[in-house]
């Protein structure tokens, strides 16, 4: 019988274990900082009336690797997407805000995970 023993396991396990820890960080910060991003760039391109749909955008920390950035106005998807008007008279054209927000930090996430260094 032959007997094998891996001096060090506990050591190599644990360095493992910081590594996965810290890359989790790394991720979830990129992930939070789009969110915040995305608030930032859609209350710059939101029309302004009033300003209560531009004060509405609000950015939520929902989780590890999930944030969320939304408005309670119910509007605001008439603003995004375009409508037609009362009594059929006329269509009011889009003026996305909340795509081009998302897209714009969709892209600067990308960006910042692949500069994450991802060898161990």
């Amino acid at each position: 019988m032959v007997a094998l023993a891996v001096l060090g396991l506990d050591q190599i396990m644990t360095q493992i274990d910081s590594v996965h820890a810290g890359m989790q960080t790394k991720i979830d910060r990129a992930v939070q900082g789009a969110g915040l991003s995305c608030q930032k760039y859609a209350k710059i391109l939101c029309p302004v009336d009033t300003g209560r749909l531009r004060s509405s955008i609000q950015y939520v920390n929902v989780g590890t690797y999930k944030c969320m950035v939304n408005t309670d106005v119910f509007y605001a998807i008439f603003v995004e997407l375009g409508h037609a008007t009362r009594g059929g008279g006329g269509y009011v054209p889009p003026r996305p805000f909340m795509t081009p927000a998302y897209e714009q930090a969709k892209r600067e996430l990308l960006e910042k995970l692949r500069a994450i260094n991802w060898s161990i």
